[in-house]
């Protein structure tokens, strides 16, 4: 048999497990030489959708059976997307002023000035052109846009709505709601109807504080926003004044500084750092919060309990009480605070040469922000002291070393971004952006990490019993459908065994349109790192010995290193761990983490609730068998659209290679796809945003 594709396509039809690269020479009686031409068309085979690789063995897509099967019959249209083909002519939706976006092509289209012109940005309206290019409206077919945010407002006789969005008329009427005073004003979400006469129907008033818009995450992961009065108490009696013991290293004459996000108020790290003839000596100092919080206290309880702080978008829930994270405990500027400070001599190449840890005394000279270090490194603006300027210079030369040190021995380096809100003085959501970890915040991770991996040499040195902060490899099965998955995506992989296999794939996808899918992809098909008695490394920064010393502030695991450190340091017995600390910790966090999310999930809710109606330019960022995740630039947020509204075919979705097929154009959907969708919804249930689809772009 010939070596070509439409006889292996042939061949995968009668062999539905899949054939390796071995049985297809068997098969075709071709000779192993003719193994590199297989590959090539193997993967020609793979870049067209029409095979997949599954455990060294390929297989047909849909689409590759199409290719030579009639469509199956199964998985039937919605009735409502049946109903959109079948009604052919035009659709479109409604915008304003007084023109459609035609589905399927995403054009702007005008208007006839005798066309009815009642409807509500959104709707989803039949239509055919007349001279001029206009449109003159021919039928109602659909309200896309039906739940929106506004304010109640007194009339004379009744109460109105008004939506926060500028495309929708004011003044909706309420039905089944009297006029009410105290309702005025009120923030809502309200279900509108139909003209003549526009008019709406109260969903819900909305939660103007952030502690009771967050009530329900907070209390779904049984985190408590409110402390004990015996535990406030307890965190007052040490007063605002700082007590300095004997013993304690002063190191208040040098110019150590604090760099965090503009918002921060628990400053619970500060770094100096000076070059050396034999490479550099860096200061990192941390909180010293073992000394208010002792081991048998209702702090201690308190903090065991709570594990972590919680951070929701313009709120946080502490891990102890403000007048410790916010005032004593926090390294603020110009005031002398209690730390335990971690010295370490580097190399030239960043490698550990001395190490020193000890109790201390700081005064941080500055509180810097990331933003203005940035714009430092980008302009050279600078606004802090002069010498200080020069500090940030230094500082920026020796992350850059200990970064390249960590990925040559295999630290995986994601760049992933985050939703960051920004914020009016007031606390109202002024923007939502995407944002990537600036060079500022790698510079003080570097050193972060650099004293984690330090002070957790020492501890095994003197084996203290403390949490260690452990990754552990990915699991082999996880690993080999990555490699398979990759495959699909046109990613080359030989192995997927170290942190250096994982930046070999992430170098190759960085221009990839679906670079984002396949970052996120590597990162679920790691291990979740997690606390534990016993020491196992870190697989995602390449450490042997790996812990968490900077933030005992918001983390109780770091508050147990603390802890142990200052013991063995006075010679005293250092406390055995319960061996249940380390997966209590890591369930805590785990709670933590799902609330943070949720709570972002909520404020980009409401916050793109005011512009319902609108469109944009989005990019698929993952499929399913309901539909199409699609994410947007600016403002930075996801949206999901329901393949029943993708309406110029009927895909169907491959698991096995995430993408989606259409039946009958054989368009194929992938992550990085870009199309043009209208946001019509909230899912309130899930706090996530809903699209339609207007065209492929």
């Amino acid at each position: 048999m010939k070596l070509e594709i439409g006889n292996l396509l042939l061949l995968l039809k009668t062999k539905p497990a899949g054939l390796n690269p071995k049985e297809f020479l068997e098969l075709m009686e071709q000779k192993q030489k003719r193994k590199a031409h297989l590959r090539k068309l193997l993967k020609a085979m793979s870049q067209e959708g029409l095979i997949f690789k599954d455990n060294s063995r390929y297989k047909l897509t849909d689409k590759g059976k199409a290719a030579f099967v009639p469509a199956s019959p199964k998985n039937e249209e919605s009735p409502r997307t049946k109903k959109l083909r079948s009604e052919g002519g035009k659709v479109g939706f409604f915008q304003n002023p007084a023109c459609l976006l035609e589905v399927g092509t995403g054009s702007k289209i005008n208007l006839a000035p005798d066309s009815e012109r009642e409807f509500l940005p959104g709707d989803l309206l039949g239509f055919e052109k007349v001279e001029s290019g206009l449109a003159r409206v021919t039928k109602f077919v659909d309200r896309k846009v039906e739940i929106l945010l506004g304010r109640l407002r007194l009339a004379e006789e009744e109460m109105l709505f008004d939506p926060v969005s500028e495309s929708y008329p004011k003044g909706f009427v309420l039905r089944g709601l009297k006029r009410d005073e105290k309702m005025a004003g009120k923030k809502a979400l309200c279900r509108v109807a139909a003209y003549p006469g526009p008019r709406a129907t109260l969903k819900g008033l909305v939660k103007e504080n952030d502690q009771a818009a967050y009530q329900e995450i907070l209390e779904a992961n049984q985190i408590e926003p409110v402390f004990p009065k015996a535990v406030l108490e307890e965190a007052k009696s040490f007063g605002t004044e700082v007590v300095i013991g004997s013993g304690r290293v002063d190191l208040r004459s040098k110019a150590f500084v604090t760099i965090d996000g503009a918002d921060a108020k628990d400053f619970d790290d500060a770094v100096y750092a000076e070059a050396e003839p034999g490479g550099f000596r860096l200061w990192v100092s941390i909180a010293d919060v073992s000394e208010y919080v002792g081991l048998s206290s209702g702090l201690e309880k308190e903090a065991k309990k709570r594990g972590t702080s919680v951070y929701l978008p313009g709120t946080v829930v502490p891990m102890l009480p403000e007048a410790l994270s916010n005032e004593l405990c926090s390294l603020k500027g110009g005031l002398a605070r209690l730390t335990l400070t971690a010295e370490m001599g580097l190399s030239p190449t960043g490698d550990p040469v001395d190490f020193k840890i000890y109790e201390s005394v700081i005064q941080t000279q500055a509180r810097l922000t990331y933003t203005e270090v940035d714009r430092y490194f980008e302009t050279g603006a600078w606004d802090q002291a002069p010498h200080l300027a020069q500090k940030i210079a230094e500082y920026r030369a020796l992350a850059k070393v200990l970064r390249e040190k960590r990925t040559a021995r295999g630290s995986v380096n994601f760049s992933l971004p985050e939703a960051n809100f920004e914020f009016s003085p007031q606390g109202d959501v002024l923007g939502l952006h995407q944002q990537f970890q600036s060079e500022a915040m790698k510079l003080i991770e570097q050193m972060m990490l650099e004293a984690n991996e330090a002070v957790g040499r020492y501890c095994a040195e003197h084996r203290l019993p403390v949490l260690w902060r452990n990754h552990p490899e990915p699991l082999p099965d996880k690993a080999k459908r990555l490699k398979d998955q990759l495959w699909n995506q046109n990613i080359k992989v030989s192995q997927l065994e170290t942190g250096k296999d994982y930046n070999k794939i992430l170098e190759q996808a960085k221009d990839s349109p679906a670079r984002a899918f396949i970052e996120t992809s590597l990162l679920r098909s790691m291990a979740l790192a997690v606390y534990g008695n016993q020491r196992v490394g870190h697989f995602g920064l390449a450490a042997t010995h790996y812990l968490h010393f900077t933030s005992p502030i918001r983390r109780y695991p770091d508050l147990v290193v603390h802890r142990a450190v200052k013991a063995h340091l006075k010679g005293e017995t250092v406390p055995k761990l319960a061996h249940w600390l380390g997966e209590a910790a890591s369930e805590r966090e785990r709670f933590a983490k799902t609330a943070e999310r949720d709570g972002v999930k909520l404020k980009r809710m409401g916050y793109m609730a005011q512009f319902l109606g609108e469109t944009y330019r989005a990019t698929i960022s993952g499929i399913n068998r309901q539909g199409l995740f699609c994410e947007v630039i600016e403002p930075y947020f996801e949206g999901f659209v329901p393949f029943a509204l993708v309406t110029d075919d009927h895909y169907e979705f491959d698991e096995d290679l995430n993408r989606a097929i259409g039946r009958k154009q054989k368009r194929t959907l992938w992550a990085g796809q870009g199309l043009q969708v209208l946001l019509t919804g909230l899912d309130l249930d899930r706090r996530a945003l809903e699209f339609a689809w207007i065209a492929w772009v």
